[in-house]
């Protein structure tokens, strides 16, 4: 109890909050007026502890920070972090127990209720972001410049009030600091990528519209369709939306924040991982991107989606219509073997290969309907030791009597044997061709590096490229370059030097 008015007092004496400024930045005002010299003295003196990360944008001390602010917790959460941009791809249960989360300080949990590590893209920006004109009005009107909510939203570069370059600052775990006071500022043009996308997230982060995820996909699939980017089916023009994407959004996607997003990158998910599963959570940055290039602003986006659109032919949309069609097939013949029929059957129904259905049961374990001439559970179990020690497959098909295809089936419905089998395989060879080094050394004591490598070429060359370290602390020592006997080229530019003379 003693502890809890302990932390109260201490809380007593927090600066009162500005308009739209980070928990950090309150944090950072306590600092300097208090005068503490370290970032830990000035943790202990507020919370009793120094063990958090204060640059993260999910704090887990924004429940003291609230209280000591005279806020609730939700009012503090929407004026003083960036969580708000979140909320509007979030069902309202889902919303709620975030903050429910935050609010027991779990901030770590909140990170993984959101998916931030699947999205792979930075859970945190790594530098802190100001406005210089934004910092010379704030000195101007409160006497000091401070850290914003809305220059710190995920992929903004520029200040979407004033239209110029934000100011980035490296985030320092073991300091507390405040934006650099330069007052020089550059700006960016009203039509540029950057600009855009900046107003976007603004508008997206003061919203407090609640996007519900049928009705939001359902927008994004009408919206689509008038660019015809949907095909008769229904189906998503992939490439052809790819490359719209990457057109109307620029430069954008040569930003770091936005690299992993390039719809033309060569490992790029990205839109079609929006469209995999209604219930997914996706970073906001990856919805404002199609949001963006669909409607052009949050607001005409927000109209197209209260609108509840549907074509004149008054057909439904569904998200099935984005996902690639050999799902649906692999459902139907996923669905025959479950019932015991045989692989023909089941290809027949769903318009696959009986090898692609093979695969199909063999990667479920799914027992088929085979003729006498299958392979047995006791030899599959022996083919999958034999595979897992290196055996290969020409010498199993002909030792169980089997096709090599039947046996590279085995292998496909494993495909966790395969890099093993490639490490094997390296394994092997690494001793094979030192083997025939060392024998070759053995049996010809006298012989150069030269003579060694004509000897064994294949084996020299191998080491050379994989095994190099080894290969030379092996070889005779090197001939001095001036006791080696002359060669070809050499002999020939004599000659010519002697006619020379």
């Amino acid at each position: 109890m003693g502890k809890s008015n302990a932390s109260n007092s201490r809380l007593t004496f927090f600066p009162s909050p500005l308009p739209d400024e980070t928990a950090y930045s309150l944090v950072n005002r306590f600092y300097e007026r208090s005068g503490m010299f370290s970032i830990c003295s000035t943790l202990d003196l507020l919370f009793g502890r120094h063990s958090m990360q204060v640059s993260s944008d999910f704090l887990s001390i924004m429940p003291e920070l609230s209280k000591a602010c005279g806020l609730s917790f939700i009012e503090f959460v929407r004026s003083h972090s960036i969580i708000p941009f979140f909320e509007p791809f979030l069902s309202s249960s889902e919303y709620q127990q975030l903050l429910g989360t935050l609010e027991q300080g779990q901030s770590s949990k909140a990170i993984a209720e959101l998916s931030l590590l699947a999205n792979r893209l930075d859970i945190s920006d790594p530098n802190f972001k100001s406005c210089p004109s934004c910092m010379e009005e704030d000195k101007e009107e409160y006497g000091i410049p401070y850290w914003h909510c809305i220059h710190q939203l995920p992929g903004i570069s520029c200040c979407p009030k004033h239209a110029v370059r934000l100011i980035e600052t490296n985030k320092c775990r073991n300091k507390l600091i405040s934006p650099k006071e330069i007052y020089h500022s550059v700006p960016v043009s009203l039509n540029s990528a950057e600009y855009l996308y900046a107003v976007l997230a603004t508008d997206c982060f003061a919203s407090s519209h609640a996007l519900e995820h049928k009705q939001l996909y359902q927008t994004y699939l009408y919206l689509l369709e008038k660019k015809n980017l949907l095909t008769e089916a229904g189906r998503i023009r992939e490439q052809a939306l790819k490359k719209a994407l990457s057109k109307y959004w620029g430069g954008l996607f040569s930003r770091q924040s936005f690299e992993r997003l390039n719809p033309l990158g060569k490992e790029s998910r990205f839109p079609e991982c929006l469209f995999h599963s209604e219930s997914a959570h996706h970073h906001p940055m990856k919805h404002l991107l199609l949001i963006g290039f669909l409607s052009g602003s949050w607001s005409n986006f927000i109209g197209a989606f209260s609108q509840q659109p549907q074509l004149e032919s008054q057909r439904e949309y569904t998200l099935t219509m984005a996902i690639d069609p050999l799902r649906d097939k692999k459902r139907v013949a996923h669905n025959a073997l479950r019932k015991g029929k045989s692989l023909t059957s089941a290809a027949e129904e769903s318009g696959l290969s009986v090898t692609t259905v093979r695969c199909l049961a063999e990667s479920k374990d799914i027992d088929i309907a085979i003729r006498p001439k299958k392979i047995y559970e006791v030899e599959r179990r022996a083919i999958i030791r034999k595979l897992m020690i290196g055996a290969s497959t020409r010498s199993l098909a002909k030792k169980f009597r089997v096709s090599i295809g039947a046996i590279e089936l085995i292998l496909r419905s494993h495909p966790e044997l395969i890099p093993l089998r490639h490490k094997i395989r390296f394994f092997n060879s690494v001793r094979k061709h030192r083997s025939t080094l060392t024998n070759t050394l053995a049996a010809n004591p006298t012989y150069c590096r030269n003579e060694i490598k004509k000897a064994i070429p294949s084996s020299y060359t191998w080491l050379f490229k994989h095994d190099k370290k080894w290969l030379y602390g092996n070889l005779p020592p090197e001939i001095p370059r001036a006791k080696r006997p002359p060669t070809a080229m050499h002999l020939k530019s004599r000659r010519k030097k002697t006619r020379e003379i």
